[in-house]
């Protein structure tokens, strides 16, 4: 068996019960692996990712209640213990020695100022200083990506990569994402995920408020519905126009002028056909709350404001729509 998965199954089978085993050979156990572990010079972020994932699988389960002190916990030392009285003032009593990763784990502080067993994470959290999203600021997909951030109020560590340059050409990005396309989330095991929904996906998945793609299995159908309409009708001539217009392409891809043409017109069209969607006076593109429909929308509309057009005066619909939208804070990022 791997190293991960050794470590993963001997986890889950401490915080499994006590059957056939008391709490402190528990908890004094997966002391003794953890530090055993770490002396025989274990990545620690790797052990201790591993060990998070394995407390919250067992966590979201099951409820830890039983007190228990470590014989030594006086005065610091870690060893088998007995059982402790219960402390109105703690939770249950875990002692770790100071400055071990384990204590940053397991542990937190009681009013009495004693080490306790703290409640175990939330398994839909996930450590977003570890990630880091890549990202270029003049881009139109990395920002769908930063509006949603800003939204769930989700703040992560952000590289910029100078496109104008090629770096998101080089061999080392071609490994994060071969097409080269950006934004791409790197999770904190070192998977990346590019694609900007996906992305999207993922946050929403692991921080479910406020909802962005739905609430229910009917709600979040229609929410996919008009953001894959607002991909299709409107961003995807927006950008079409730019790719065989714009000077920025021209050493890049190979540019058609007349596509472009064709796209700036389907794009008009399309303004007028999202009017018409809006006149039924519902607040946002998918419904009564904003969704990831209205940040495709804002930012292919503010993308393509001036060169490929500009809202009508007639079109008081989507103008109502576009400016509530607009003056959301999170429109800024």
């Amino acid at each position: 068996m791997a190293f991960d998965e050794k470590l993963a199954h001997r986890v889950r089978c401490a915080l499994e019960g006590t059957q056939g085993m008391t709490e402190r050979r528990m908890f004094g156990g997966l002391v003794f692996l953890v530090n055993g572990h770490l002396c025989c010079g274990v990545d620690r972020s790797e052990l201790f990712v591993r060990l998070d994932r394995a407390v919250a699988e067992r966590a979201a389960r099951r409820k830890y209640a039983k007190p228990f002190a470590p014989y030594g916990a006086e005065d610091g030392r870690h060893g088998y213990g007995r059982r402790a009285r219960p402390d109105r003032n703690s939770q249950p009593a875990f002692v770790a020695r100071p400055g071990n990763r384990v204590c940053d784990l397991f542990t937190s502080q009681t009013r009495s100022g004693a080490a306790c067993f703290r409640s175990a994470p939330d398994p839909t959290e996930e450590r977003t200083n570890d990630m880091k999203l890549y990202d270029f600021h003049r881009a139109p997909n990395p920002r769908r990506v930063r509006i949603f951030l800003a939204e769930k109020g989700i703040d992560i560590p952000v590289e910029q990569v100078d496109v104008p340059s090629n770096a998101n050409r080089t061999p080392e990005f071609l490994q994060k994402n071969a097409f080269g396309e950006l934004p791409v989330l790197e999770l904190d095991d070192g998977t990346c995920l590019p694609e900007s929904v996906a992305i999207c996906r993922y946050f929403e998945e692991t921080h479910p408020e406020p909802p962005l793609m739905g609430v229910d299995t009917r709600d979040r159908a229609r929410v996919e519905m008009w953001n894959r309409r607002m991909e299709l009708e409107l961003f995807r001539h927006v950008a079409d126009f730019f790719r065989n217009t714009g000077e920025f392409f021209k050493t890049r891809i190979t540019q058609v002028p007349a596509v472009g043409d064709v796209a700036r017109a389907l794009a008009a069209k399309r303004l007028v056909w999202l009017d018409d969607s809006l006149a039924d006076g519902r607040p946002f593109i998918a419904g009564d709350r904003y969704t990831i429909a209205d940040i495709t929308a804002l930012v292919a509309i503010q993308l393509g404001t001036p060169s490929v057009f500009e809202i009508a005066p007639e079109q008081r619909h989507l103008a109502r729509w576009y400016e509530a939208v607009a003056a959301r804070p999170s429109a800024r990022a």
